[in-house]
């Protein structure tokens, strides 16, 4: 999934390098989140009580955690007027979207599956709240999770060379 996200990404910031409107862009970004947030649940939801009562997640948990921090930086990267963030230093103007994914991401710092993770998790949430950093350096965040946690993948090494900057 990572090297599919990575595509997405690089197709993405290509169209904006190209010209086109970052409302176009913007618009086709805004699906993305949501059906990252859902790989990224601890527990397989499917009705009212599965999120405590549930199967675990077949998915690994640092897949989970990159992936939830993935879908909060992009939701970060888009405006309540529906915008994308490609200034540095411009304001983060939140949806209630991103707020809670925020939250979310925060309240793994206290769970103690995560334990083994918390200076990653920090690292990355100021990458996200970091005015500076914009939709145009998503790829620098998938570059380091992928490093931290998926480097001896070779598969997934065309991500750390190929967006070398």
């Amino acid at each position: 999934m990572l090297l599919l996200w990575s595509k997405i990404f690089e197709i993405l910031l290509s169209l904006h390098h190209n010209g086109i409107r970052s409302s176009a862009i913007s618009s086709m970004l805004k699906q993305l989140p949501s059906a990252m947030l859902k790989l990224a649940e601890d527990r397989e939801s499917g009705g009212l009580f599965n999120n405590w009562f549930g199967k675990k997640s077949k998915y690994g948990l640092e897949f989970r955690m990159s992936t939830r921090i993935l879908a909060t930086f992009l939701l970060y990267q888009v405006n309540k007027d529906g915008s994308l963030r490609v200034s540095a230093g411009s304001r983060h103007n939140l949806t209630g979207e991103a707020g809670k994914a925020m939250d979310t991401v925060r309240s793994l710092v206290h769970n103690k599956a995560y334990l083994a993770h918390i200076d990653t998790l920090q690292k990355c949430i100021a990458m996200t709240q970091d005015t500076s950093r914009t939709f145009l350096n998503v790829m620098e965040l998938l570059r380091f999770l992928s490093m931290t946690y998926f480097s001896e993948r070779p598969f997934l090494r065309t991500i750390v060379y190929v967006t070398k900057s």
